[in-house]
C-alpha cells in the first residue's frame, strides 16, 4: 500500500475522468490541510473506459481528460 499525492492537473489515471467512470475510486481523496493537493493509492486498478481494460493509478495515456478541478 502506498499513498502519493498530486495536484488535480497531473495527467493520470487517478486523475482522469475515464479512470472507473463517474464513480472514481473511493482511494483518491483531497489532502488534508493542502490546497488543490490529491492523495491515491498507487497500486490501485481500475477499469478505463475509454482503453477498456484496468489501468494502475500511476498509468497515463494520450485520451486523458480532467475529472477534478484545478
Amino acid at each position: 500500500m502506498s499513498i502519493r499525492s498530486c495536484l488535480a492537473n497531473t495527467r493520470i489515471c487517478a486523475m482522469c475522468k475515464h479512470w472507473n467512470g463517474h464513480v472514481g475510486s473511493a482511494n483518491v481523496r483531497p489532502k488534508k490541510h493542502m490546497m488543490r493537493s490529491w492523495e491515491y493509492e498507487s497500486e490501485e486498478s481500475l477499469l478505463c473506459y475509454v482503453q477498456r481494460i484496468d489501468k494502475r493509478a500511476t498509468s497515463h495515456c494520450s485520451k486523458w481528460e480532467a475529472r477534478y478541478e484545478k
